[in-house]
């Protein structure tokens, strides 16, 4: 999938097989979404191999939630570029929150599954109390610039810490420039991930738009200004 996968559980006597169904689980996903992969269901789809009707149950799922989420963010969010047909941004956070659910299924209520950055936690982290996670500092490579606590909760950030600017506004055609970074809490992974995206490239006005969508953010500006919504600082006091 092109990022580092990590996943931390707990509590669980069938521990290390849980893990590995959750990374052969990925293994799929890959194997099946992988737009850079000649023989994945996406490549044949763009090829005209495969109908919508001739791919398999999980890519038609994918590919209706996409529409919905283009509708839900009018166009800021949309699978298609330069006439293909790439699912990505919507279909890491949903494998995580996937692979979430194989271990709830597993009777496993602690874990931590990160897909670079894209992060679903249930229960207590490791030390019994919420789970500790860093939100990357957009100016100094290798700094924090929040510490947030989080338990039953999905984050997820977008912006240029890691990979620099490379997020495009689907209605622009452009890089996006400003915002610099935007950190999503919500309930669930898929939605999390997707809506940051969208509303990263909505800039300042993307804020009011995740509040209404149940989440709640954090943006920096290229400025160095923050703003927050209104309920993200009680994600900052453990």
């Amino acid at each position: 999938m092109g990022m580092p996968i990590t996943v931390e559980a707990f509590g669980a006597n069938a521990l290390d097989e849980a893990i590995d169904e959750v990374f052969a689980y990925f293994h799929h996903v890959d194997a099946v979404f992988s737009t850079y992969k000649p023989n994945s269901e996406i490549s044949r789809f763009n090829r005209g191999e495969l109908k919508r009707s001739q791919v398999r149950e999980e890519v038609r799922e994918v590919l209706d939630e996409c529409e919905s989420l283009k509708k839900l963010t009018d166009g800021c969010f949309d699978m298609v570029w330069d006439g293909h047909t790439d699912p990505s941004g919507y279909v890491k956070g949903w494998a995580v929150y996937q692979a979430a659910r194989l271990l709830d299924r597993r009777y496993i209520t602690r874990y931590c599954i990160n897909a670079g950055g894209d992060m679903q936690m249930s229960g207590d982290g490791p030390d019994g109390g919420p789970w500790a996670i860093g939100v990357a500092n957009p100016f100094e490579p290798g700094k924090l610039a929040k510490l947030l606590y989080l338990k039953n909760a999905a984050v997820a950030t977008s912006g240029t810490a890691e990979r620099g600017e490379h997020i495009y506004n689907p209605r622009t055609g452009r890089m996006v420039g400003d915002p610099v970074s935007l950190t999503v809490v919500g309930a669930t992974i898929d939605r999390v991930d997707a809506l940051a995206t969208a509303a990263f490239c909505m800039g300042r006005p993307g804020l009011a738009f995740l509040h209404s969508q149940g989440c709640e953010a954090m943006m920096v500006h290229k400025s160095g200004q923050v703003v927050l919504t209104e309920g993200f600082r009680r994600f900052e006091r453990p």
